[in-house]
């Protein structure tokens, strides 16, 4: 639950090798170089040339998106992002009066996170600027404070912890035991892009020395990398691997008390090269390309076959990038109320959402359902006889499936059903309008991606008596309710008052109230609200339903929003969107084809999810599913699917939006 998870403090556990944690050195092409001179950080090409500032006021080093599109810093407690030209700078979190401090940032490997070290240890919080973190790993007062986080792309965390320089010690934590001691007389440590090595700093404070050593990554062999330079001998700090992994950028002066400037040395060759004359704290800018993918068929019911194909391989079969479908939610093609919930029951049965007409199963759709499941399994029907007649689940008997119809005798009593059939006991209550489909279906995809959440629906600002009983079922200080449009919000706050609700009554209750002006702002504050920091993100038109139904059932099954957009346009919420995440999205999903999307789009998306110029296309239609998902699984650095580390929350990341208590 939202409420909770505000208040209770994360688990202090390191990241699992699966979990895919912080690195501060990422693979990808070599791109710009970074360094701080002078309370400005400054970005030059990777010989040092053609230097422009980026952004001033920051304290210590900052580091880079893993795809390059943003530039991450602390101002000593602020943390804030920019892009990669110094435009659309966002406060991702505010430490100030609260005793606590940002230093030493660094990102994560699949961008959704950002770790740094404050006062009470290692502490984290999303890349995207709408959820708030915890403390990762507690400091213990008497071994020291913990610096300079780093961590390799299998989730091993590396930080230095002690006194002064030369009595600091580099440890290790693998997800598997406590902190160990892999280097003594070490910090500032560096892991290299394959996680096979780390650089760091080893010091001789008396004689005013610093060199460069290498070591395995369990601290193994450790030899020495650069050597005194200069008669006062060398002062070589601040280790940054490149992407490629061939090149180290470090600081460099005849002993601590100098300017210092940038230099690089060739690992291989061992050859120093200098970069810049002045500056300090070094980073490497990775370039990665993001996706953008069209998924779509000529027809509606195409489209709803590509969704599915998208996501689930053929039955019995193996398959690199897809999994099994468990069953296969069927909802009427006429009219959208009973499929309102529809995606998220899909989400949770682990099924595609198809479509039919009511005259009959139309033998594409046939097909696919033989597709995913074979010959039998479960079918569930949304809707009675009215919405899916009785000869098209006659058929899917005779073929074998076992049919479960979900419905009631009104649509919002489908909606319920759909709500119980997901969980008797949900964590999470999203109550929207039926009178029209934006906010419910924008919903529809969070409910599905965030367990134990479901949606119920009202009739405009009007509460009907059949999701009042419902909600009377529950105490909503125990419950989390957030009211997705300004219609559902209306609706539970006349029903309250209309005493519709009186199980409600002298309870100290509130909602999470996601309204916005239009019901693109209203699917951007759902998707700020339940999605921290998404791998993907699915758009669709708001011309229509079809396309955001099948396709919200899709993207919430990899763990990412529907964003909506108007026909012809990229609504500046989605590209404002798209931008402030960009260091997590590696794949934006355009569900439907060029007529309720037009291609003109693909430019402006890929720009503000990636960095400008750095994406590619792909397009998923039912005859290449299989080509254009494996083509994606390989562009994005790690499962789009992937959750946020131990002891991060998972659901409804939002907590910076406020409850609105209800008096």
């Amino acid at each position: 639950m939202v409420a909770a998870a505000a208040t209770t403090a994360a688990a202090p556990l390191v990241m699992s090798a699966t979990e895919k944690a912080a690195t501060a050195t990422v693979p990808g092409e070599v791109g710009r170089i970074s360094y701080w001179a002078g309370n400005i950080v400054y970005v030059a090409d990777a010989n040092g040339a053609n230097a422009r500032a980026l952004i001033d006021s920051i304290v210590g080093s900052g580091t880079w998106a893993p795809d390059g599109s943003r530039f991450f810093y602390s101002t000593g407690t602020e943390l804030n992002s920019v892009r990669a030209d110094g435009s659309g700078r966002l406060r991702l979190l505010n430490l100030t009066g609260a005793g606590e401090y940002a230093r030493d940032v660094t990102v994560s490997q699949d961008g959704r996170l950002i770790i740094f070290n404050g006062a009470s240890g290692l502490r984290y919080t999303g890349t995207g600027g709408n959820w708030y973190g915890s403390t990762l790993l507690y400091a213990a007062p008497a071994t020291g404070t913990i610096e300079r986080p780093t961590v390799s792309v299998d989730g091993t965390i590396f930080f230095d912890q002690g006194g002064g320089p030369d009595t600091r010690s580099i440890l290790r934590l693998d997800g598997q035991t406590g902190p160990q001691e892999i280097i003594k007389n070490g910090w500032g440590a560096d892991v290299s892009p394959d996680g096979s090595r780390i650089v760091f700093v080893r010091s001789d404070i008396v004689n005013a020395k610093a060199q460069l050593w290498l070591a395995g990554s369990d601290g193994s062999n450790p030899v020495q990398l650069t050597t005194e330079e200069g008669a006062g001998g060398g002062w070589n700090v601040d280790p940054r691997w490149s992407p490629d992994g061939s090149t180290i950028l470090f600081a460099s002066a005849i002993n601590s008390g100098n300017s210092r400037g940038i230099k690089k040395i060739d690992v291989a060759s061992k050859v120093v090269t200098p970069v810049v004359t002045y500056g300090d704290t070094p980073a490497w800018q990775p370039v990665r390309s993001g996706l953008v993918e069209r998924v779509w068929g000529q027809t509606a019911l195409d489209t709803a076959i590509a969704t599915s194909r998208y996501n689930y391989a053929d039955h019995g079969k193996a398959d690199p990038v897809r999994t099994q479908a468990k069953a296969v939610v069927l909802s009427r093609n006429d009219v959208y109320y009973d499929a309102l919930s529809g995606s998220a029951l899909a989400v949770n049965k682990e099924a595609p959402l198809l479509i039919t007409p009511r005259d009959g199963l139309p033998a594409s759709i046939e097909a696919e359902i033989k597709r995913v499941l074979g010959n039998s399994g479960d079918v569930y029907l949304l809707g009675d006889v009215a919405a899916i007649p009785a000869p098209i689940e006659t058929r899917l008997k005779n073929i074998g499936f076992t049919t479960h119809r979900v419905a009631g005798y009104t649509l919002f009593d489908t909606a319920i059903a759909v709500a119980d059939a997901i969980t008797p006991t949900p964590d999470t209550i999203i109550i929207a309008t039926a009178l029209n489909y934006y906010d419910a279906l924008a919903a529809g995809a969070a409910a599905g991606a965030n367990p134990g959440t479901v949606i119920v629906l009202t009739a405009g600002a009007d509460m009907p008596a059949e999701t009042a009983r419902y909600l009377n079922r529950f105490d909503p200080t125990k419950v989390d309710i957030v009211t997705a449009g300004g219609p559902g919000d209306d609706a539970l706050i006349n029903a309250y008052y209309r005493g519709q609700l009186p199980s409600w009554v002298n309870r100290d209750w509130g909602r999470y109230d996601l309204v916005g002006d239009a019901a693109q702002d209203t699917a951007r504050m759902i998707a700020e609200f339940f999605f921290g920091s998404p791998r993907t993100v699915g758009i669709a038109t708001t011309a229509s339903w079809y396309d955001a139904l099948t396709g919200g059932a899709m993207i919430g099954a990899n763990y990412g929003p529907l964003l909506i957009t108007v026909p012809n346009a990229l609504d500046h919420q989605v590209s404002d969107y798209l931008s402030a995440q960009s260091a997590a999205v590696a794949d934006v999903v355009l569900i439907g084809g060029p007529n309720a999307l037009p291609q003109h789009l693909v430019a402006p998306i890929g720009n503000a999810s990636s960095l400008p110029g750095h994406y590619t296309t792909s397009e998923t239609t039912p005859e290449n599913s299989l080509q254009a998902k494996a083509q994606a699984k390989s562009l994005a650095a790690t499962d789009p699917k992937t959750r946020s580390p131990k002891g991060t929350p998972d659901k409804a990341p939002g907590l910076k939006t406020k409850k609105t208590m209800v008096k």
